[in-house]
């Protein structure tokens, strides 16, 4: 008794934790799968102007890394493979310099 006396708050903060993430899931599972991808994407597209910002030009092959690395760290990694996310951040690369022209 006396542990849960001394220990009461971080007791509360991981009670606090637990239905935080229960909340942000039970969210994201409501949301639509359209939704859903629409989301994936703008995540994928700050990464992509992230990496680009950090590596610069003529370094495509070290962003992809960059970028496929920080999906697997997120996502699963049976939802992509490189070829996939080749595409993709070719597609957000563009995206992004269209985006960038502009201001």
């Amino acid at each position: 008794m006396k542990w849960f006396i001394e220990n009461w708050s971080l007791l509360v903060t991981i009670a606090i934790v637990i239905f935080l993430g229960i909340v942000y899931i039970n969210r994201f599972m409501r949301i639509p799968s359209a939704g859903k991808i629409e989301l994936i994407k703008q995540w994928a597209l700050y990464i992509v102007i992230e990496m680009e910002r950090l590596y610069g030009n003529g370094t495509g092959s070290l962003k992809l890394a960059a970028a496929y690395d920080a999906f697997i760290k997120t996502f699963y990694p049976q939802i992509l493979t490189l070829r996939t996310m080749w595409r993709e951040v070719s597609k957000w690369l563009q995206l992004y310099k269209e985006l960038h022209s502009l201001t």
